[in-house]
């Protein structure tokens, strides 16, 4: 990928960074109050954006050059055909999310989309740019094509059963990682149990594979528009339907 597309990349993160600030701001209140931050508030997200900008700008450049060094490349074009799959297949994630999540919410367990108070509307609409943004960024591009590098150069082949081998268990190991990555923030509201782990991995992770097949498939820009479709069944047309 040529180093001014990458920059591109970067600045059009950061953009989706500062969008979700508002629904960041309103989340942390509602589950542990602002008042509980250590800081003020505009110390807290200068630190916030600072330090994701640089771990975003890390996952553009090292994303690139995982990709070039393992002998692959991933498309940047966007066809109407595979933009309106990946729309579907975001749909239809966000729908299972919230099929998967009223089980758990018949069995009480806490917390669910069933359970806690829905962000406002507008900022759930702003954040969903940055799931669709800038996660894929962090999790397809930069995690998925990492460990794809890692496991082409323990091989050392590059034939195409060894790449789709390698993009398999990148796609699953990256998906586990963001799930189990959220269960310290469940840790600090509640205590776990199987049944909440078990809900925080299988929400969590359903996404990570899809978008990671469509991230294989069809490139980045078509994962970016599968999760922003499905954020937005989850934070704006979940909550619609509820006002």
């Amino acid at each position: 990928m040529k180093r001014n597309k990458i920059w591109v990349l970067w600045l059009t993160s950061l953009i989706s960074l500062l969008l979700v600030f508002p629904y960041m701001l309103e989340y942390i209140d509602k589950a542990f109050g602002l008042e509980n931050i250590p800081t003020s508030r505009s110390t807290f997200l200068l630190v916030v954006f600072i330090q994701t900008a640089v771990y975003l700008a890390i996952a553009c450049f090292a994303g690139s050059w995982f990709i070039s060094k393992a002998g692959n490349s991933l498309s940047f074009r966007i066809s109407g055909k595979h933009s309106l799959l990946s729309i579907l297949l975001g749909i239809t994630v966000g729908l299972s999310i919230l099929l998967i999540d009223y089980f758990f919410h018949i069995e009480k367990v806490k917390p669910t989309f069933f359970s806690i108070e829905p962000v406002t509307i507008w900022k759930g609409f702003l954040a969903a740019f940055y799931g669709g943004i800038t996660e894929e960024i962090l999790l397809r591009y930069f995690v998925v094509s990492m460990i794809v590098f890692i496991i082409i150069k323990l091989k050392k082949e590059t034939n195409e059963r060894t790449v789709r081998s390698a993009f398999l268990v990148a796609i699953i190991l990256g998906a586990l990682l963001f799930a189990v990555g959220h269960l310290p923030i469940i840790a600090m509201d509640t205590s776990l149990s199987f049944l909440i782990v078990l809900r925080v991995i299988l929400v969590n992770s359903i996404g990570g594979l899809v978008f990671g097949l469509i991230y294989w498939k069809w490139g980045l820009p078509c994962a970016m528009i599968s999760h922003f479709s499905a954020d937005l069944i989850l934070l704006v047309v979940f909550p619609l339907m509820n006002v």
